[in-house]
């Protein structure tokens, strides 16, 4: 398995409406509450706790790495558009 550089920020990620995410090393907070788990597997990466594998693309965080969720406060919920049928 090789691994590369590290990826280009995305320009995007997907809020998750109900949960917030952040990097902990051993129960340890690391990062702030972020909207996504991309955004948070994004911080691990910049802080050198997780590494990407161009050929399988997929994240890798190191064994002592978690993300954290968390509910996301009510005063922050985002509302979800839903589809109607007519």
């Amino acid at each position: 398995m090789r691994k590369t550089r590290r990826p280009v920020r995305p320009t995007a990620f997907e809020p998750d409406p109900r949960q917030q995410f952040r990097v902990a090393v051993f129960d340890e907070p690391r990062g702030e509450w972020r909207d996504s788990s991309g955004e948070a597997r994004w911080d691990a990466i910049n802080l050198g706790l997780a590494s990407w594998d161009d050929e399988k693309r997929e994240y890798y965080l190191a064994v002592p790495v978690t993300l954290q969720r968390r509910p996301r406060p009510l005063s922050q919920m985002i509302k979800v558009k839903r589809a109607t049928i007519d």
